[in-house]
């Protein structure tokens, strides 16, 4: 950390001289990494990345960009520094643009840091793998397993000409499978899932092997079916990148604020049904996204989106915000030193219902179980028209059947306000809770 330090210090000292603001993050990730394929081990190796990044601004609200790997040397810092300001100077002013985030109280945040992911050796990591290995079989066909694990230490380092000061440690484990089924040259089925704590001992590896393998059996034997309009029930698995992209990309209030999403001028208002109710925290201890800080030094929070199915708020970085003359929700992200920082979720949490899965099934006569989806909405329009190829019919209360060649076809608002039901029962994985949630009605086209 403390190279990290030095070199942020530096490098924003010098920006600072020749700017009117100017932004320093510094990364560093530590990991050990094993990759599986064809159910046999293939390799294990440590990576390190470190670097810095700088964001610079003239009192007209031009932007700079630079950043550099080499953290240890004064004229590469230097160079990184003369690079910012160069592209500034050619950008166009911005006349929204006041002031980076000014220093302000951080929060604590519990569990972010495991000493054993840090310490996990070689032979501890090709364990976690064989066990997902060996856990993947079904009876009756084959099944071939891919996948990776992978533990990461973060260090984080971010200061501005404004006085904010802030850094952070953390780490995350992440085990991975992609399970493929073959009953025949024509009958094969495939599906993946993930594991992901910031703790070692809650990672599932033994779980994850045996779910992905049993999934892919399941699938086999697809069939096709008629076009129909029924009650659709999606697994938590598919709810989570539905949901991702509803709260992390449309409502973004930069999407919103350059009118390029369907939730433009919908803060306040009911978009969905009553059952749902929407927090993204980051905050929550142990939570994938959690920090004291978010991407620029502001302060992480938790905040209620959508409350019984009304917009609450949109996700603010300090640009935005100010736009909006209210205070940011500690949303802005980075993903790593070499790109520009942008607004996203942190960890959601999808309030769970009354009524368990199984009885949300039960109680459906006629029906499409989604377990996975692949497809997000169209960001701009709403419109979403997604491939079902994780997806089962349900008939009588019964789960029958994978079907094949279908597709859902169903506008944002029609789904989100046909929420009929929401499973008690969810997945939570590294501070992200997710339900099962049942719609009235959706489109499926069918191949018959």
């Amino acid at each position: 950390m403390d190279n990290l330090f030095t070199s942020v210090e530096q490098a924003l000292k010098l920006a600072s001289s020749k700017v009117y603001q100017a932004e320093i993050f510094g990364q560093k990730l530590v990991s050990q990494s094993l990759i599986f394929a064809k159910n046999s081990i293939k390799s294990v190796s440590n990576i390190e990345d470190s670097g810095i990044a700088l964001r610079v601004y003239d009192n007209e609200g031009r932007q700079g960009f630079s950043y550099t790997s080499t953290i240890n040397q004064s004229d590469e810092i230097e160079r990184m520094v003369n690079a910012a300001v160069s592209s500034m100077k050619l950008g166009s002013p911005d006349p929204d643009f006041e002031s980076l985030p000014e220093p302000k109280p951080l929060p604590s945040v519990r569990e972010i840091y495991d000493a054993n992911i840090v310490h996990s050796s070689a032979e501890e990591i090709i364990d976690l793998g064989q066990q997902i290995i060996d856990a993947g079989h079904c009876s009756s066909v084959s099944v071939v397993l891919d996948g990776s694990v992978v533990m990461t230490r973060e260090q984080r380092v971010l200061m501005n000409s404004q006085g904010v000061e802030c850094s952070s440690e953390s780490t995350m484990g992440m085990i991975s499978a992609s399970a493929v089924a073959k009953n025949s040259a024509s009958d094969v089925a495939s599906n993946s899932d993930l594991s992901g704590s910031r703790q070692l001992e809650n990672l599932r590896p033994q779980w994850l092997g045996e779910i992905v393998s049993k999934r892919a059996c399941e699938m086999l034997g697809a069939k096709k079916i008629e076009t129909m309009s029924v009650p659709v029930l999606f697994f938590e698995n598919a709810v989570y990148p539905l949901f991702y992209s509803i709260i992390g990309v449309a409502a973004n209030a930069e999407a919103v604020q350059k009118k390029q999403t369907y939730l433009v001028g919908k803060k306040g208002k009911h978009i969905a049904s009553e059952h749902l109710t929407v927090i993204d925290d980051g905050l929550l201890a142990a939570g994938f996204r959690s920090l004291p800080f978010d991407g620029e030094g502001s302060p992480k929070t938790r905040h209620t989106v959508i409350e019984k199915g009304v917009l609450s708020t949109y996700l603010y970085d300090t640009y935005t915000a100010k736009k909006d003359s209210v205070e940011s929700t500690g949303n802005c992200m980075r993903l790593a030193y070499n790109t520009l920082p942008q607004i996203s979720c942190n960890n959601l949490r999808i309030t769970p219902g009354k009524h368990r899965l199984e009885t949300l099934i039960s109680e459906t006569n006629k029906g499409i179980f989604v377990l996975a989806l692949h497809d997000s909405p169209d960001p701009v329009s709403g419109r979403f028209s997604g491939l079902l190829s994780e997806a089962f019919l349900i008939e009588d209360g019964e789960m029958k059947w994978a079907i094949k060649n279908a597709m859902i076809g169903i506008h944002v608002f029609d789904l989100l306000q046909g929420i009929s039901d929401i499973s008690s029962d969810y997945r939570e994985e590294a501070g992200i809770l997710i339900p099962s949630i049942k719609i009235d009605n959706a489109r499926i086209a069918g191949a018959n």
